[in-house]
């Protein structure tokens, strides 16, 4: 069955709001089987919804739409839908009285005249609750077309869709579609095509990549006639990419590298601590973003001035002024430094030339030097990333790091320089 998403409204043309709502839908219509071939988002006008409802309806068998739902004049979606599938709207006793209900519990306010017109629902169609907010979720159905209406607001739709929606739409699929992803990182889109590009042409499972910031997804899909076999189907895929790319796949429908660095480190029960100076504390952030962060990490230190490498991390003068801020050295000594004041297992450097513009010693915009500390051993990472702005290579940075992190404590080091003691001063 063909499905057809329209998110209607004037603030998602503007930019004003993101459309969660349009990539929510197509992720939960695409996992039940339904292939969703347009899109459209239009503005709060009668006359441009109309045509976009009657299009849609020519060439797609359900139509789900997000927003217009409200009290005010402009919200449109449910009188025009309503004209364009030949129903009409009727006032609903009971939803108005749970309407007013609902002002006086949840301390709404006045509940104004305008609010109202949320309590008409279709004759021929139907309506469903909506436990979130003030505006139900509308269905009409004409000439064998269905048309689901959902509010506005992402915490409204998704909870309706998945409790209410969901269940009704299951019921009419003969077949179910699953999803997999295979996360990787350190090989680029192009040259990760040029390896899986067999794998990539199957009718069934299908096989497609989707770039990320600093990785790229491989998105693999079944087609079956249960969950059960479609997970299985995915699963036996996905072994065929692993033969051939396994060394660049961290994980399987993950969440991201800090994601994996905090299950992993929380299994073996180490801990690490990071030293930053160019990416100011983001790596940092994106670990503790994790829940469960707190068993594997204490202390993190933003050493951004030279003075707070020396006096914060015992960093010798001599070390900094021999071999620079922006070096190996010098992100070696930060990872030794940060791992010994916190007694952790793991030490994170990280010192770079986020831009614009270039060091002071000359040093390239976009050069970054990450080192992990890991057993009287210092693994050392250099990368350039050119053309780039301040906020891409401070994040792109932090990719490399909690990779290294991840590679190391899975005990993998192929591909890091060991530094041994190498970049500590000597007169």
């Amino acid at each position: 069955m063909n499905a057809e998403i329209i998110c209607v409204g004037t603030e998602l043309l503007l930019g004003d709001i993101l459309n969660t709502n349009a990539q929510f839908l197509s992720r939960e219509l695409a996992g039940m089987g339904f292939s969703v071939y347009f899109q459209t988002v239009v503005g709060d006008n009668a006359d441009r919804l109309l045509q976009v409802v009657q299009l849609a309806k020519s060439r797609s068998d359900l139509l789900i739409f997000s927003g217009g739902l409200g009290p005010t004049d402009d919200d449109l979606t449910k009188e025009t839908v309503a004209k364009a599938f030949n129903d009409e709207l009727v006032l609903n006793e009971k939803i108005l009285e749970e309407l007013k209900e609902t002002f006086k519990v949840r301390s709404f306010g006045h509940m104004t005249n305008n609010n109202i017109k949320q309590a008409y629902v279709p004759v021929k169609g139907n309506f469903i609750e909506n436990e979130n907010g003030t505006a139900p979720g509308i269905v009409f159905k004409a000439e064998g077309k269905i048309a689901i209406l959902l509010p506005g607001p992402p915490r409204e739709l998704e909870h309706m869709f998945l409790h209410k929606v969901k269940p009704l739409l299951l019921s009419m699929q003969d077949s179910v579609i699953k999803s997999l992803v295979l996360n990787t990182f350190g090989i680029g889109e192009s040259a990760l095509e040029e390896e899986v590009k067999q794998l990539l042409n199957g009718n069934n499972p299908t096989a497609a990549l989707y770039a990320k910031e600093g990785e790229v997804h491989i998105r693999i899909t079944a087609k079956a006639d249960d969950e059960e076999k479609a997970d299985s189907m995915c699963e036996e895929y996905a072994k065929e990419f692993e033969k051939c790319i396994g060394s660049f796949i961290y994980g399987v429908n993950s969440s991201g590298l800090e994601y994996e660095v905090v299950q992993t480190l929380a299994k073996t029960k180490e801990k690490v601590a990071t030293a930053e100076s160019c990416t100011g504390g983001l790596l940092s952030e994106r670990i503790t973003a994790v829940s469960g962060a707190s068993a594997v990490f204490e202390c993190g230190i933003c050493s951004y001035g030279t003075n707070i490498k020396e006096q914060l991390l015992n960093i010798p003068q001599k070390t900094i002024e021999r071999y620079g801020v922006v070096s190996e050295n010098t992100a070696c000594a930060m990872a030794e430094g940060v791992a010994e004041i916190a007694n952790a297992d793991y030490g994170v450097g990280i010192t770079g030339i986020a831009g614009p513009g270039n060091g002071p010693n000359g040093e390239p915009e976009g050069l970054v030097y990450i080192a992990v500390w890991y057993k009287q051993k210092v693994y050392m990472k250099k990368f350039l990333l050119t053309g780039a702005t301040r906020q891409r290579v401070r994040r792109i940075a932090t990719q490399h790091a909690l990779h290294m992190l991840l590679r190391i404590s899975q005990g993998v080091q192929d591909g890091y320089k060991e530094m041994f003691s190498e970049w500590q001063y000597e007169e």
